[in-house]
C-alpha cells in the first residue's frame, strides 16, 4: 500500500520530558494537552484540541468547511492534588512540574462523532463534580443536547439512541458502559 498523501497534522499528547547528563527520560504530563480527531460521514473530519472548546469541521479534501467554539472556564488544579502527582514523580519531574506551574485542568476530556454526524465533546466538571457535560453539536456548531455523565466515563462511540464508551473502576480497570439517549420529539 502507497500513502497517497497527508492532509493534516495533529498535536499529540504534551509530554513531561526530563534530561539529565546522558539521559532523557519521557512520560505523560500529568496536566498535558491533547488533540481529538474524528471522521465524518463522507470523509471529511472533525478537529478539538483540549485546551479549550473550539472545533474545526474539515471536508474530504481536509479543507476548513466549518468551525465552532462554546465557552469554557479555566479549572484550577488543587494544591492537594498537584501535590500528590509531584510526589509520585521522579525528583527530576517533580522540579519541572514546579518550575512549569501553576495549572489548570484542560476543558475538553474527548470527542466522538455519531451516526448522523452530531459531533459529541465531553466537558471536565469542577473539581469535585462527579459528573461532567457530554455536549452535542451539528457541524456548523449548533448546540442540540447535552447530558450529564459520570467523570470516569469517556464516550467512543454514538449512535442516535446510545453512548459506548468506557468508564475506569476503583482499581483503574476499565469496564465498557453503555448509556440510552432519550431525545424530545424533532430534537433527534
Amino acid at each position: 500500500m502507497k500513502l497517497r498523501d497527508s492532509v493534516f497534522v495533529a498535536p499529540s499528547r504534551e509530554q513531561l520530558v526530563v534530561r539529565s547528563p546522558g539521559r532523557v527520560s519521557v512520560a505523560d504530563h500529568p496536566y498535558g494537552r491533547e488533540g481529538f480527531v474524528r471522521m465524518l460521514a463522507g470523509g471529511g473530519f472533525a478537529y478539538v484540541n483540549s485546551d479549550a472548546l473550539s472545533v474545526t469541521v474539515f471536508d474530504a479534501s481536509a479543507t476548513e468547511s466549518a468551525s465552532f467554539s462554546y465557552p469554557t472556564r479555566p479549572i484550577p488544579v488543587s494544591s492537594e492534588h498537584f501535590d500528590s502527582v509531584v510526589a509520585n514523580h521522579s525528583a527530576g519531574g517533580a522540579r519541572i512540574l514546579r518550575d512549569t506551574g501553576p495549572y489548570t485542568w484542560a476543558p475538553v476530556v474527548g470527542m466522538a462523532v455519531d451516526d448522523r454526524d452530531r459531533i459529541w465533546i465531553g466537558l471536565r466538571g469542577q473539581s469535585g463534580e462527579n459528573l461532567w457535560e457530554w455536549a452535542a453539536f451539528t457541524r456548523r456548531g449548533r448546540h442540540v443536547a447535552s447530558v450529564r455523565l459520570p467523570s470516569n466515563f469517556r464516550v467512543l462511540d454514538a449512535t442516535g439512541e446510545k453512548l459506548l464508551g468506557f468508564a475506569t473502576d476503583d482499581l483503574d480497570v476499565p469496564q465498557i458502559h453503555v448509556y440510552g439517549l432519550l431525545w424530545e420529539k424533532g430534537q433527534e
